[in-house]
């Protein structure tokens, strides 16, 4: 930052004669020592390394989740989220329902989306424990030719 200054002072060292006193190459008036001082607050606000440690925030380590497993208190289960679509459009919500617990899926909640073309495709929003719907990932799960993709809010 000393150094910006002493830098600052050599380029405008000719500006010290009387006859460019009051000039300044933008077309904004000043002697050489007011064109000093206001770089020289430019470089004072600007981010340097002294005092980088009080603009920078510390990162947040995760937090820790619990073990116990006879407590009286209880959790919830992680839930997690998928979207499926290109599926038949006369598929319903209960159908597929019905569907993935026959194969194993009971504690899981299907909601029908809107689609952009609903007479050609259906898309469903299935929500579950997070165990789950990794398992719902699974290729052979689905038609072929349908999407299984995460669900974004």
């Amino acid at each position: 930052m000393i150094h910006l200054a002493l830098l600052l002072q050599k380029k405008f060292a000719y500006w010290s004669s009387s006859s460019r006193r009051n000039y300044y190459p933008t077309g904004v008036g000043g002697t050489k020592q007011d064109i000093i001082n206001r770089l020289s607050s430019l470089v004072l606000h600007t981010k340097t390394d002294e005092n980088t440690h009080r603009n920078t925030r510390k990162p947040r380590g995760i937090i820790r989740t619990g073990k116990g497993g006879k407590l009286s208190i209880k959790g919830i289960k992680l839930l997690g989220h998928i979207q499926v679509c290109k599926l038949d459009p006369s598929l319903t919500e209960n159908q597929m329902v019905n569907y993935l617990r026959e194969n194993g899926f009971g504690d899981v909640h299907c909601v029908k989306l809107q689609s952009r073309r609903p007479d050609e495709y259906s898309s469903f929003r299935i929500s579950g424990p997070r165990e789950e719907i990794e398992l719902l990932k699974n290729p052979t799960m689905w038609h072929l030719g349908s999407r299984i993709n995460p669900f974004l809010f």
